[in-house]
C-alpha cells in the first residue's frame, strides 16, 4: 500500500476534537452500536494525535 503525505494536523483543530469525544467508557447500558460509534470516534482522533505527534518531532529525533 502506497501512503501520501497526510496534511498538516492543526492542533487547535485536534483539541477541539479531543475536548468533544474524549477518551471514557461509555455508561453502563449504553448501546453496542453506540459503543462501536464512540471507539471509531476515538480511533479517529489517536491516528490525528499521532499524526500530530510525527509532524512536530524534532529533526534531530528522526
Amino acid at each position: 500500500m502506497i501512503y501520501k503525505t497526510f496534511p498538516t494536523v492543526d492542533k487547535k483543530f485536534l483539541e477541539a476534537l479531543e475536548e468533544r469525544y474524549p477518551d471514557q467508557c461509555p455508561p453502563l447500558g449504553t448501546p453496542v452500536e453506540d459503543i462501536y460509534v464512540k471507539q471509531g470516534q476515538v480511533s479517529v482522533i489517536a491516528f490525528l494525535r499521532h499524526q500530530y505527534k510525527q509532524q512536530n518531532l524534532n529533526i534531530l529525533e528522526n
